[in-house]
């Protein structure tokens, strides 16, 4: 596959940026920004600094767009400067952006941050972007935000519920991402725990290059980080009493090998670059910076996107295009151990040391810190030309149905030679994650059989927008698949295993574990 060349694109930056904080006039002013930074938006007072936008400038759309499992319901705001807000009439000719905000329920800047952008954008107090839309979920752990907690209202990791579907929530955003398609997602997000000797308020994540695809992933790499990064600098020496630290002005990167679980994998999957945000809580920094250093960089990607849109749509195609001409398909990534690069680390001299290390904060220093920068394909597959799903497996069809994916049904019985996996082996975890026991490193065996399908059955042609997704969710061996969170564990119960010994008296023991979901070449 050949790497597109990047054309030299230029964000020119004109004139004075507005203020983070608004004048205390306004009557827009957020609740988080009437407390001076001390405090976040209630749930309640976030949903209706919304709809009291909505009502006022013609430029914002508030919709409800699904159930949760706290009992409400999800919603779905729109910026779009031409108050425009039929998604569909803008695909072609402008960047869609979608922020996630507060999947973990304690990630609450991101919900600050967006709302000051939301209504700065309406009025217009930073610069238009004529070549944007920008949209957010504004709280999509609703429980987890009500509750100031991280998890859902029975205990799922909504960041873990991508394919598996647990969880209420789940579906009603993909019903949002598929409405939206957005080109570029956001999920605004935070740690407390990790990286706990880290001077920086955000850092950020994407994909690697061979994940995100050679187009996208390129731009995001050679374009975009480094154009907000510089965007960000220039915005360093227009704010000379900014509350933000200098390491925020230079966003630092920690690489992800994120799987389609997760918000940031499962954007992947839809040729749509995706980043992850996270702000750094860690050792009390104040929250005003960490809403601040969310809302700049959002900022800043909402401005390279606008300058560079025309650009990301050329990519767009030519990442699909590159996309439809393969013929064996990576399912599974590994660290290159032999590729690696550096980074700044703004971090502290030690202070002291006794059963842990105590760092003087007082004392920044910056280190050099080694990262792994390249993936190598660990388990690739074939790309057949359709599949076959048995209505039998309602629940796997639901989640297909779920996120658009086009199929059409058989309209008479019909027995035809198909491919089919024989399950050789597998393994699974000890103690649940997520409410399964998650099978992985499995390994299959190819065989064809004749099969007789019944009227409705499911033909699936794998030539669509949901290419990525079906290839990671039907072939068994991918990580996430269907087949290892378990939707076909029916098929490997010792009492089928019983009776199909005696009925193939082991003369192929393939046909043990025969996969339920079929090829055609």
């Amino acid at each position: 596959m050949k790497y597109f060349i990047y054309a030299l694109l230029i964000v020119v930056m004109v004139g004075c940026e507005t203020p983070f904080f608004s004048t205390a006039d306004n009557i827009f002013r957020t609740p988080f920004e009437k407390s001076d930074g001390e405090k976040s938006s209630e749930y309640e007072e976030v949903i209706d600094y919304y709809k009291d936008l909505a009502k006022e400038f013609a430029s914002i759309s508030f919709k409800t767009m699904g159930k949760t499992d706290s009992g409400k319901p999800l919603h779905l705001v729109i910026y779009s400067p031409d108050a425009e807000f039929n998604l569909a009439k803008y695909r072609k000719d402008r960047t869609i952006i979608l922020i996630n905000n507060a999947t973990d329920g304690l990630g609450i800047e991101g919900v600050d941050a967006t709302m000051v952008l939301f209504r700065n954008l309406a009025q217009k107090k930073i610069r238009v972007p004529d070549n944007v839309i920008v949209v957010t979920i504004p709280v999509y752990n609703i429980s987890g935000k009500l509750r100031a907690r991280n998890y859902s209202e029975a205990d799922y990791d909504l960041n873990s519920d991508l394919i598996k579907g647990d969880v209420e929530n789940t579906f009603s955003f993909v019903k949002i991402f598929q409405e939206v398609q957005p080109d570029i997602f956001i999920e605004n997000g935070f740690t407390s725990k990790k990286e706990k000797d880290f001077a920086h308020s955000l850092t950020y994540s994407t994909l690697q290059k061979e994940q995100q695809g050679s187009f996208l992933g390129g731009y995001i790499d050679e374009v975009l980080i480094p154009r907000v990064t510089d965007t960000l600098l220039k915005r360093q020496e227009q704010f000379k009493n900014d509350s933000l630290p200098k390491p925020f002005w230079r966003p630092l990167l920690i690489p992800t090998t994120d799987t389609p679980r997760s918000t940031v994998g499962y954007a992947s999957l839809w040729n749509c670059m995706a980043i992850r945000i996270n702000t750094h809580s860690y050792h009390q920094k104040p929250y005003k910076q960490l809403v601040e250093a969310n809302y700049e960089m959002m900022k800043a990607i909402v401005e390279v996107a606008n300058a560079n849109n025309a650009y990301i749509k050329q990519l767009k195609i030519k990442q699909a295009e590159a996309l439809t001409s393969l013929k064996e398909y990576p399912i599974r990534w590994e660290i290159d151990s032999t590729q690696q690069t550096t980074v700044d680390l703004h971090t502290f001299e030690i202070d002291t040391i006794t059963e842990i290390v105590h760092l003087d904060h007082n004392k920044p220093i910056v280190k050099q810190r080694t990262y792994y920068n390249k993936l190598k394909v660990a388990d690739k597959v074939s790309v057949p030309e359709s599949y076959i799903v048995p209505q039998i497996w309602d629940k796997v069809i639901d989640r297909l149905k779920a996120n658009n994916v086009e199929m059409t049904t058989l309209d008479k019985d019909t027995t035809m030679t198909v491919s089919s996996y024989g399950i050789d082996s597998f393994k699974t975890v000890a103690i649940p994650f997520e409410g399964h026991y998650l099978h992985y490193d499995t390994k299959v065996a190819v065989f064809e059989v004749k099969k007789h399908f019944l009227k409705g059955d499911y033909i699936i042609k794998i030539a669509q927008p949901a290419k990525q997704y079906l290839l990671q969710t039907l072939e068994p061996q991918a990580p996430d698949s269907f087949f290892n969170w378990n939707f076909f564990d029916i098929i490997i119960q010792q009492r089928l295993i019983d009776e199909l010994k005696e009925e193939y008296k082991e003369e192929d023991a393939r046909l043990l574990f025969s996969y339920p979901i079929y090829r055609i070449k």
